[in-house]
């Protein structure tokens, strides 16, 4: 239980930096975004550094395929 919340402390953080930080566009935002949640998830699930990339970049790829559909949508 104490690892979960270290991870969602983390993540819940990192996410704060990510909102602050200003990227250019929705694409940039959602990338960052979800490779963050993605590689919490993945240490979450799999607990080892191999399982924490994928997740990362499992998340930073449907991240910013999302923003990138938001950006679209704004034009």
């Amino acid at each position: 239980m104490k690892k979960i919340c270290t991870i969602a402390t983390v993540v819940l953080v990192l996410s704060s930096v990510l909102v602050s930080s200003g990227c250019e566009n929705d694409a940039q935002n959602g990338a960052l975004l979800g490779a963050i949640i993605g590689a919490g998830v993945g240490q979450a699930v799999g607990g080892d550094t191999e399982a924490t990339l994928i997740g990362a970049g499992v998340g930073a790829g449907a991240g910013y395929m999302i923003g990138n559909e938001s950006d679209k949508a704004k034009q």
